[in-house]
């Protein structure tokens, strides 16, 4: 018998978690145990084992952590809801639980090959004096394949992948036009294809040369390559043709990034926990240690706060002197007359300004009843004059 693992704190032995004991489950004939890659091989079977296997392990989690609650007070579990999570866990075990899912097959995930790696399609073109009506000594057509790459018409000499390429040809500069045995019968079709694509190109139009068409047995993949003809028009910015390509890869790609999105959330608080229970731990231990460390932890992030503080203020006032120079850099200098006017002006709104705090404080000292010297040289005063004659 294993014997119980302490860890030594300040203020006592803690218990280890001790090792939990690996589930068995049954499904049908077969008794499987829950550990590292018990699933492998189950997602090729049909009639969803796989998924049954998930949620039948899921299950039985869930019940264990209703069980791991009862043991918390705050938590409103009770004694009855322990023996009811118990039971079903056994019954789970044993295969009799009844679980419904989708039975649904596995999806693979197709990826994108490189140009020279991709299938490359049938094109055909007619030189210059070829009889597009067809003759007895045969067209002088030419057969070569190709493939549609970031809206660009790749043409090769064969359908090898070392063949040699031959011409590129901008999607956004040709015009593309979908033809039917039933509606067009010249040129001549190629063995057992129905539909096409002809594609004029402005350079062979003006070098007096025929289209180009393009052959599939796939009705889907000539929409497709007519659509893409439809948006090199329209997407003519490399941007919007970086944003198109981002948006199909986000979409394709849907239930993937979900997928991955779990996983990092998770794999972030798995970390988390495990570092917050690290610090607990080391907290615990070193009690003493840990007093000084915060407070080298508060002083150090004071100091680096008013240094950051000290950066960011030394910009702003940078910023404000370039503001304020460039302000001075464009403004002209005042005239004698203008600075005369505005010397004036300040001068009056003083006065002005201290006419009203004295009256209002009755310590105005020009009163009513007071003349300028103006009004009195005006007015005149009355006064006695004598006169003394010797």
């Amino acid at each position: 018998e294993k014997q119980q693992l302490y860890m030594r704190t300040g203020f006592g032995p803690v218990p280890f978690r001790p090792d939990r004991e690996r589930e068995q489950v049954v499904m049908g004939q077969r008794t499987m145990t829950i550990q590292k890659d018990w699933l492998r091989g189950l997602g090729e079977q049909e009639g969803g084992h796989y998924n049954r296997m998930v949620a039948q392990a899921m299950l039985i989690a869930a019940e264990r952590i209703r069980i791991f609650d009862a043991e918390d007070p705050n938590t409103k579990v009770g004694a009855a809801d322990v023996e009811s999570a118990k039971e079903r866990i056994a019954r789970l075990k044993r295969g009799q639980e009844r679980i419904v899912v989708s039975a649904s097959k596995k999806k693979n995930l197709h990826t994108v090959e490189n140009k020279e790696n991709r299938q490359r399609e049938t094109l055909i073109k007619f030189s210059k004096n070829c009889c597009v009506a067809g003759c007895a000594a045969g067209c002088r057509k030419r057969e070569r394949a190709f493939i549609i790459d970031s809206f660009d018409l790749l043409v090769y000499k064969y359908k090898t992948k070392d063949s040699k390429l031959k011409d590129s040809i901008k999607l956004k500069d040709a015009t593309c036009f979908h033809e039917t045995r039933a509606n067009h019968e010249l040129p001549k079709w190629e063995g057992n294809f129905h539909e096409r694509l002809r594609v004029d190109v402005p350079e062979r139009q003006a070098a007096n040369k025929n289209p180009l068409y393009l052959y599939s047995d796939d009705p889907v993949k000539i929409q497709r390559w007519k659509r893409s003809f439809v948006l090199a028009k329209i997407l003519v910015s490399e941007n919007d043709r970086r944003a198109l390509k981002f948006s199909v890869g986000r979409a394709t790609s849907q239930g993937l990034q979900k997928a991955w999105g779990a996983l990092v959330r998770y794999y972030e608080e798995v970390t988390s926990t495990k570092e917050i229970v690290k610090q607990m731990g080391m907290r615990l231990m070193q009690v003493d240690l840990s007093r000084g460390w915060t407070k080298f932890k508060l002083v150090n992030k004071k100091r680096v706060d008013e240094q950051r503080r000290r950066v960011e203020q030394q910009t702003w006032a940078a910023r404000f002197m370039f503001e304020r120079l460039a302000n001075l850099g464009s403004t002209n200098a005042r005239s004698s007359s203008e600075v005369r006017e505005s010397v004036i002006t300040r001068i009056q709104q003083r006065f002005r300004r201290y006419r009203q705090d004295t009256i209002f404080n009755k310590k105005y000292p020009l009163t009513a009843s007071m003349m300028s010297r103006l009004q009195e040289a005006k007015s005149g005063k009355l006064v006695d004059v004598e006169v003394a004659c010797d």
